[in-house]
């Protein structure tokens, strides 16, 4: 059995810092590369009709998995409490209860209930019917498969809290290059492979775990990390330990969800503009694909912040946690920062990975389409295929100019996201879960929806209206969580199970 870590909560902080956050972001970062190479494979070999099926399906899907994963912010936060006291016995019940509850919840309740409602979903926020004809079967997929999906983030939040990080990052390498290969071989259709398209992407979303989730469960069953399963196992949850979890949790999961939401929302706005397929496909691509090299790091520095400071905490050292989250905030903004250079300057570029046309290639097709307009007239070419050509260039050019417009807002943007995020994490990690719920509440309904809400009543919405407002939100969102994080009420918070409370 692994032994505790004490360089979390003893020596330099940077260093403590550094070796839990730059595995667990590049965790995160390795396990984005899935969807940006799904997303490339599918608008190369399919279109950008099917990567905004795959955009709003995945869109949907975050809110209910964010709000299951309520489960594992509770545990996170107790476990790296426990830690940081070196109590391995609470550590492994805390553990073993949260898997059991997330067992059921996904089987008894996902699984049955987002099959069900899958269509009912996509009506919700206005997909349009092509768009929907990819989006239904991968939504379905997504709500009754991915068992191994939600398993393998217990395991790693787990693994993260008790200051082990490096052992996520191998699983998450591993499910990459699984999920990558599967997805490549199903939606190219690559030799005796049958060519599967977006159902492609989505066995590779499901099949991608599998072998990390066998492994890593094999190392807590057999003792050889710090997390292992308590001595007495029992199928029937204990109430007293699943309450303390989702009393910390809930608020977490909720927080999640509304900013889900909000994110399903604003697609159903998107959706309710003129080129709507477009607008989606722009936002998918840029949003929920480029920009999780900013996102997906600020999720590993607000992991990270939550075990430097929950574990410090635990240690009787918080003033210490403090500055560990300070300098996790510091670690994210000029990462944002780097990135933002690249959306501001070369946004065509970039959209160009996902098969849409640059800069030479659009030349070409306005070149071309008098010529192709004028063979369609002639009769030197069916009239039907040279209009359906003329508006598929013309759309394929229309999310390229949308993508590059919200690629500018986002450079900046990316900067309040990261930095927020790591505030996040520390509150998270010193047991106040409540405050990021309100900030989320503020900054996506409130700010993000209610801008959409009010120009859409003045008929004056527009994608640069929505992207201004989603800028807006992410600065209102840092400003609320740095806000509550300085007045420190957090300090009062007890995080603890059982007997301790």
């Amino acid at each position: 059995m692994s032994t505790f870590d004490d360089d979390i909560i003893s020596g330099s902080i940077l260093k403590s810092v550094w070796k839990v956050a730059w595995p667990v972001v590049i965790t995160q970062l390795v396990a984005g590369i899935h969807g940006l190479v799904d997303h490339i494979l599918v608008g190369n070999h399919v279109g950008f009709a099917a990567q905004a099926g795959i955009g709003v399906s995945w869109q949907l899907f975050l809110v209910v998995l964010v709000f299951l994963s309520s489960l594992f912010h509770g545990m996170n936060i107790h476990i790296a409490r426990y830690t940081g006291k070196r109590d391995s016995e609470a550590v492994n019940l805390v553990f073993f209860e949260t898997f059991k509850a997330s067992l059921y919840a996904f089987m008894f309740i996902v699984a049955p209930v987002g099959y069900i409602l899958a269509p009912y979903l996509l009506d919700l926020i206005n997909a349009e019917a092509k768009v929907q004809v990819y989006a239904l079967p991968y939504l379905r997929m997504m709500f009754t498969m991915t068992l191994p999906l939600f398993i393998i983030f217990l395991l790693n939040g787990a693994f993260q809290s008790v200051g082990n990080p490096k052992i996520p990052l191998y699983f998450g390498i591993l499910t990459t290059l699984v999920k990558i290969l599967v997805s490549y071989l199903l939606i190219t259709g690559v030799g005796p492979f049958p060519e599967m398209g977006v159902m492609g992407a989505a066995i590779g979303t499901c099949i991608g775990p599998l072998p990390s989730v066998f492994m890593a469960i094999y190392l807590v069953y057999k003792r050889k990390m710090i997390i292992g399963f308590p001595d007495k196992l029992s199928f029937v949850p204990d109430m007293s330990v699943i309450k303390s979890v989702l009393s910390l949790g809930i608020p977490a999961g909720i927080q999640a969800v509304l900013l889900n939401i909000g994110g399903v929302i604003l697609l159903y706005y998107i959706g309710s503009l003129q080129f709507s397929a477009e607008a989606q496909a722009a936002y998918t691509i840029c949003y929920s694909q480029l920009f999780n090299c900013v996102t997906w790091a600020g999720f590993g520095l607000r992991a990270a912040c939550a075990t430097v400071i929950g574990q410090n905490i635990g240690a009787d050292k918080i003033e210490r946690g403090i500055h560990g989250v300070n300098i996790g905030a510091i670690m994210g903004g000029a990462w944002a920062a780097f990135f933002g250079i690249f959306y501001w300057t070369m946004p065509i570029t970039l959209l160009s990975i996902f098969g849409l046309p640059n800069m030479a290639e659009q030349e070409n097709i306005v070149a071309m389409m008098p010529a192709i307009e004028s063979l369609g007239q002639s009769g030197f070419m069916p009239d039907v295929y040279a209009i359906s050509l003329l508006e598929h260039w013309q759309n394929e050019i229309k999310v390229v100019e949308l993508g590059a417009s919200i690629l500018h807002f986002l450079s900046f943007s990316g900067i309040f996201v990261v930095v927020g995020l790591a505030y996040t994490g520390g509150l998270q990690g010193a047991g106040d879960t409540k405050a990021p719920m309100k900030a989320a509440f503020v900054s996506q309904i409130i700010v993000l929806l209610g801008i959409c809400f009010v120009y859409q009543r003045m008929d004056a919405l527009t994608t640069t209206v929505i992207w201004t407002a989603i800028l807006i939100s992410h600065l209102a969102r840092l400003f609320f969580v740095y806000y509550i994080f300085k007045r420190e009420n957090w300090r009062n918070i007890k995080v603890a199970i059982g007997e301790d409370k």
